[in-house]
């Protein structure tokens, strides 16, 4: 009679090792497709260098994309103030891909942006410029932003400069920066909204010295991702609960 309950129980312990390795093998496959979704690289196109742009190449048409995300449709916006103007081809342009699901780009002036006052003179520099952000990734969406900004001042208490961040299809999301840096300060600011999957960015800045030198020389702007499980992962996922709750109602019976 043992022998004959051992037998029978046989199929049912066949199923539950089966269930166990569909668990195994779908767990696996979703957690390969999460890291496929996080890993980071940097191409660029029309650019001479194939991690980084200038500014003046995305202008012209080149294009960065860094893991899902594609910057594209640069365009100059105005530039204008009292000090000169900037040379765009030492702007550089670059990808972020240093943390996971928050990638972007970092803008290095190599003091291009900058604004200059002899004592009791004040000085500025304005620029703007456009690009769009499309997602590659059908199983990501940006839902937020990101931007930091670096740079010093020397003078009076009129040497300041500021960025403004405005995304969105129709530029309605605005994220703003502005201070009196001391030498070497970095500042930063964050905003969410409703996830998509494209958007237009405007980005004005200004910089004002009062009887010194103000300059920016870094700008980063990171755009925030969510992932939404691909089909195959949510089926590995559905398919290994339906396992896991029918051997566990075998269980109790």
């Amino acid at each position: 009679m043992k022998y004959a309950c051992y037998k029978n129980d046989m199929p049912d312990r066949k199923v539950e090792i089966m269930n166990t390795k569909l668990m195994s093998l779908f767990a696996g496959l979703f957690l390969t497709w999460l890291n496929m979704s996080v890993h980071a690289t940097v191409v660029t196109f029309g650019c001479a260098n194939a991690t980084s742009c200038t500014m003046q190449e995305l202008f012209a048409g080149g294009s960065i994309q860094v893991d899902d995300k594609l910057f594209q449709g640069w365009s100059f916006g105005s530039e204008s103030g009292s000090s000169s103007s900037a040379d765009f081809s030492q702007v550089i342009v670059s990808g972020l891909d240093d943390q996971d699901m928050n990638t972007g780009i970092r803008v290095k002036t190599n003091g291009q942006w900058t604004a200059t006052a002899a004592a009791g003179q004040i000085n500025n520099y304005f620029l703007s410029y456009f690009y769009d952000v499309l997602v590659l990734d059908p199983g990501l969406r940006i839902n937020g932003a990101n931007m930091e900004i670096s740079g010093s001042a020397t003078g009076g208490v009129d040497s300041w400069f500021q960025t403004d961040m405005y995304v969105g299809p129709v530029l309605s999301t605005w994220i703003t920066s502005i201070a009196n840096p001391l030498p070497n300060q970095t500042f930063d600011q964050d905003n969410l909204f409703a996830s998509t999957t494209s958007l237009s960015v405007w980005s004005p800045l200004r910089v004002w010295a009062d009887g010194g030198t103000t300059r920016v020389d870094s700008l980063d702007q990171r755009f925030l991702q969510v992932p939404e499980p691909s089909p195959l992962a949510l089926m590995g996922l559905g398919l290994a609960g339906i396992g896991f709750g029918w051997r566990r109602g075998k269980k109790a019976i």
